[in-house]
């Protein structure tokens, strides 16, 4: 490992312990590597948000798992910032192109959203509540 590699591997441990703080596991980041998100970008994003109910919906989210993704549909959108809105934006596009890369396919040829479709049905079944 270069100076280079090296600098670059410990302010991603210190990205990481930052996020550990804010209340992120292992899993959270590690589901989002998964998408292409850098700890440092998680953290760059988790600064952008500015209310408490975006920092809790936010820890939901980056969890991939339906069960959160129910509770993070719970809170009063009311309560959320434009930001937060960006985040989901930006989330909603990663579980896609991440599904798109994977490239399963149903009989007719058609490209399956897994991650995607799960995260969408959340959704839409929150707004039925």
């Amino acid at each position: 490992m270069n100076q280079t590699e090296w600098k670059s591997a410990v302010a991603e441990e210190k990205d990481i312990l930052k996020l550990k703080e804010k209340g992120f596991d292992d899993q959270r980041i590690n589901h989002m590597r998964s998408l292409g998100v850098t700890p440092q970008m998680m953290l760059a994003q988790w600064n952008t948000l500015e209310t408490d109910e975006d920092r809790e919906y936010y820890l939901h989210m980056t969890t991939g798992k339906k069960e959160n993704y129910d509770k993070a549909f719970e809170i009063d959108p009311d309560k959320l910032s434009d930001k937060l809105f960006e985040a989901v934006g930006v989330y909603g596009r990663l579980l896609q192109l991440d599904d798109i890369k994977r490239n399963k396919r149903d009989k007719d040829g058609n490209i399956i959203l897994e991650k995607f479709g799960v995260f969408n049905q959340a959704l839409i079944d929150a707004k039925g509540q």
